[in-house]
């Protein structure tokens, strides 16, 4: 099966969603999270749940952002997947 590139309009347009999306999300999260905190203390107080790490992963939503900026500004070639991969 081959699948044809997409255009730049295209990458901007998905990249933003996804962005967005992610977004989206982390509000989610953020409501959430006192309810999980307090679950996950009362775990730990019951011996139910090992303490949890405080650790950071990538923050792909502002790779997204920053790279949608770098498109539209330099009206770049949209990057392939294999071009991506590597990233």
């Amino acid at each position: 099966m081959t699948t044809k590139p997409i255009s730049e309009q295209e990458f901007i347009e998905m990249a933003k969603r996804c962005s967005d999306e992610i977004k989206e999300l982390r509000a989610t999260i953020d409501r959430l999270r006192p309810k999980a905190d307090a679950y996950d203390s009362v775990c730990i107080i019951l011996g139910l749940l090992p303490r949890r790490s405080e650790s950071f992963g990538e923050d792909l939503a502002w790779k997204l952002d920053r790279r949608i900026d770098e498109l539209k500004k330099a009206k770049a070639p949209v990057p392939t997947d294999a071009e991506l991969a590597t990233e």
